[in-house]
């Protein structure tokens, strides 16, 4: 059995389409098309069924893709002994949420490695649950878990579930951001009655299922939902009527852009992060000196005043 096309299944179900697949593997779609039929034919089950909404996998093909996905980690895994016993990897891989004193962190921490030796460095955004399902899967060393402090039972028992250990990284208050330029800016505790003649900007990555409305407050009628992040600042920057939750954001970052954080008492929520890892896995130096820049970035945060 060619494991090439447990890769090429893995990018079908991820994408939905066998023409988006082959175009991100750089392969022809009849080639891609031929090999997870050769796939299924191995394998004696129908691995996708096509609709007209796109490619989706059979029960058994979720099943079977489950499988291909932990081994495809396996042999990245014995990939990398092919590195020389005389060569230093500095080898490292975590899976984060979208927080600004998170991105400080890995910055500081990549900045700080000897550039001298071999780097494999694999850092990747998701949402909660996709970071739990990733360190669970052995896909990655580390995660950091955001979520509401009213439902940390449920992300507890997700995790116990998962067979998946933690650390306390932060407890925080949810702050507002928004422009300098913002018409509520001078207020220090802003009203939900003046949010809702806002913009609100929303993220999508604090998905959880089963819990509706985990991701917003549903302030404001006016509002924008963005499944990336790197625009974030831009758009509050330029667009003055706008604000989003967030944790405490560093202070050169809100100057950067010329942002501030106000509070919205009413509101506010309590969130936490939380450092996640398989049961037993044992921390490497590099991991020890990430969390090391983590709890750093935490403090420089942490204790400035914002309002």
């Amino acid at each position: 059995m060619n494991t090439l096309y447990f890769k090429y299944a893995v990018e079908v179900e991820k994408t939905h389409s066998i023409t988006k697949a082959a175009s991100n593997l750089y392969m022809a779609q009849p080639n891609l098309s031929k090999a997870i039929k050769e796939l299924e034919d191995t394998l004696e089950i129908n691995i996708f069924e096509r609709t007209s909404k796109g490619v989706f996998p059979t029960a058994k093909g979720k099943e079977f893709l489950e499988y291909a996905k932990k081994i495809l980690i396996q042999i990245e895994k014995m990939e990398s002994l092919k590195i020389s016993r005389n060569r230093i990897c500095q080898s490292f891989s975590i899976a984060v949420p979208g927080s600004s004193y998170i991105s400080l962190c890995i910055s500081d921490f990549i900045a700080g490695l000897d550039f001298s030796q071999d780097i494999n460095i694999n850092v990747e955004r998701m949402n909660s649950v996709d970071i739990a399902n990733s360190v669970a899967d052995g896909k990655y060393n580390l995660g950091i878990l955001h979520y509401p402090l009213e439902y940390e039972n449920y992300f507890l028992d997700f995790l116990r579930d998962k067979n998946l250990g933690s650390e306390p990284v932060w407890t925080f208050e949810h702050l507002l951001i928004m422009s300098e330029k913002n018409p509520v800016a001078e207020d220090s505790d802003i009203s939900s009655e003046k949010l809702a003649g806002l913009i609100e900007i929303i993220h999508d990555d604090m998905y959880v299922p089963y819990i509706n409305g985990i991701s917003q407050k549903n302030i404001s009628p006016k509002r924008i939902v963005l499944h990336e992040r790197d625009s974030q600042f831009e758009l509050l920057c330029r667009i003055p009527d706008a604000f989003m939750w967030t944790s405490p954001v560093p202070d050169y970052m809100l100057k950067r852009f010329g942002l501030i954080h106000r509070r919205c008492t009413q509101l506010s929520s309590k969130c936490r992060d939380i450092l996640i890892f398989q049961n037993g896995y044992r921390f490497s130096e590099l991991d020890r000196k990430f969390a090391d820049k983590l709890y750093s970035a935490k403090n420089s945060v942490a204790f400035a005043e914002y309002i």
